[in-house]
């Protein structure tokens, strides 16, 4: 996965004297050189390109790859005197209708429907109400534990953590 690229440079264009931006390839002009108007505008052009680059980074990742990062993690994680604890079967558990529902769904697309869809498969297969809501609780910390990773949008975890469990 990339990361977002530096911030692209304030410059001047000599022949005529604007400020400018590269950006993506196209310049960008903002005013006057070292005006109060093209810093304030190239403010703005960077605010937008930096938000299209986070969307571009969390719009990419799935549920599954979301998975996989986070047991990677979870594996050196739970562990305890160098041995795995038991909290890594449980999440490996927790995990495996989660994959079998929304694995190609990308996760800044997964939301409250989705987790009480996940939840109500969980009470469908007659789990019960205690393992139900551990479950759902795991899947919020992996996404909790994305979001401090900068690998999704904190407004998914923040929809998430409205549902009821």
């Amino acid at each position: 996965m990339q990361r977002t690229s530096r911030t692209p440079k304030y410059g001047r264009h000599k022949s005529t004297g604007q400020a400018r931006v590269l950006i993506d390839g196209q310049h960008v002009y903002l005013g006057p050189y070292d005006s109060p108007e093209s810093k304030r505008r190239y403010k703005e052009v960077i605010d937008h390109w930096r938000q299209r680059q986070q969307g571009a980074l969390f719009s990419a990742l799935t549920i599954a790859q979301l998975g996989l990062l986070y047991l990677e993690f979870a594996t050196t994680y739970y562990q305890k005197d160098g041995t795995p604890t038991s909290q890594l079967p449980t999440i490996q558990s927790a995990l495996k209708p989660l994959m079998r529902l929304f694995r190609s769904v990308e996760v800044a697309n997964f939301g409250p429907v989705k987790l009480r869809r996940y939840r109500d498969a969980l009470v469908e297969a007659e789990l019960s109400r205690e393992t139900c809501n551990s479950y759902v609780g795991k899947v919020v910390r992996m996404i909790r534990w994305a979001v401090s990773q900068e690998l999704c949008a904190s407004h998914v975890l923040t929809a998430l953590e409205s549902v009821e469990v």
